[in-house]
């Protein structure tokens, strides 16, 4: 899965902290991301991938949350859309 973490402008690095949840657990269903995504200068977003683990084990659908954390309130804040979530299938 991907997730977009978009910003009003363009002016300046911005680095966003975030927080995932879920039924889905960090490093045994997929790999766990850093917790923050950098969005450059002159860009507008950014994305975070979510990589899947390829286990042997038999599961049902599991669902991971991203939610945006309002880490330096001073260089941003948090909209309307602060959380999405993305379902890790079993193959």
């Amino acid at each position: 899965g991907t997730f977009t973490v978009s910003r009003n402008g363009t002016a300046g690095d911005l680095v966003v902290s975030y927080a995932v949840s879920g039924t889905a657990a960090a490093g045994t269903d997929y790999t766990a991301p850093s917790g923050t995504v950098a969005i450059p200068d002159g860009q507008s977003s950014a994305t975070v991938q979510l990589v899947p683990v390829d286990d042997g084990v038999v599961e049902l659908g599991e669902a991971v949350t991203l939610t945006l954390v309002a880490s330096d309130p001073t260089r941003y804040e948090i909209g309307a859309a602060g959380s999405a979530t993305v379902a890790i299938a079993d193959d």
